[in-house]
C-alpha cells in the first residue's frame, strides 16, 4: 500500500536533511519505492499492511537514530490523504469560496481533540476560519498566515501534535504520487 509520511519540522531551525538522506533512512527501514516531495518533509513510500500508528512509530524511531533528534511523523494512506484534500470537506464554509484565501491543513495523529477545536474556534475572525474534520484541522486565511494574530495561539494550542501543509501542496502530492 502507498503511504505519505508528513514530517514535522524536518528542515527548520538550522536542521537540514537532504532528500537523498531522507530517502535512505526510509529504505533502511525496509520501505519500497521511496520518494520525497519538496523539502518540507513529505515522504512517499510503499509498505505492507502495518497500521499507520505502527508506521509512524517505526519512522520516528528510525529518524531519531539517524538524525539524533525527534521528528513527529503523521502517516496517511493515499486514499485518506485524498479524502482530506477533497473539496467536500470545505464546501459551504465561510471563506472557502473567496479569492485570495489560503487553505492549510494541520494533520494530526488522532481526531482533532475538543480543546484544540475550541481553541481554533476562539481564533476565528473576519480573516481566519477553522474547520475540524477527522484527524485534520483546516485553517482558511485571507492574507498571509505569518501575519495572522491566530498563528502563535494556534501553535501553542497544537503543542507539536500536528504538522501543517498548504492544501495546494497536498493536491500536487496526490496528483504526482497517488494518481490511479
Amino acid at each position: 500500500m502507498r503511504y505519505i509520511a508528513l514530517l514535522r519540522g524536518i528542515n527548520l531551525g538550522g536542521r537540514r536533511v537532504k532528500s537523498p538522506e531522507l530517502r535512505a533512512v526510509f529504505e533502511q527501514l525496509g520501505f519500497d519505492d521511496v520518494a520525497t516531495f519538496l523539502a518540507s518533509g513529505n515522504v512517499i513510500f510503499d509498505a505492507d499492511a502495518d497500521s499507520e500508528e505502527e508506521l509512524a512509530t517505526r519512522i520516528e524511531a528510525g529518524l531519531r537514530d539517524v538524525l539524533g533528534y525527534e521528528v513527529a511523523t503523521f502517516v496517511r494512506p493515499c486514499r485518506e490523504l485524498a479524502e482530506a484534500a477533497s473539496p467536500g470537506r470545505l464546501s459551504g464554509t465561510r471563506l472557502s469560496d473567496e479569492e485570495g484565501v489560503t487553505i492549510n491543513v494541520v494533520f494530526l495523529g488522532e481526531a482533532v481533540p475538543p480543546e484544540l477545536a475550541e481553541a481554533a474556534e476562539s481564533l476565528r475572525s473576519d480573516d481566519d476560519d477553522f474547520i475540524s474534520a477527522g484527524r485534520e484541522l483546516y485553517w482558511l486565511r485571507r492574507g498571509r498566515i505569518s501575519e495572522s494574530p491566530a498563528w502563535r495561539p494556534l501553535e501553542k494550542a497544537l503543542g507539536g501534535r500536528g504538522t501543517m501543509r498548504n492544501l495546494n501542496t497536498v493536491r500536487r502530492l496526490l496528483d504526482r504520487y497517488c494518481a490511479p
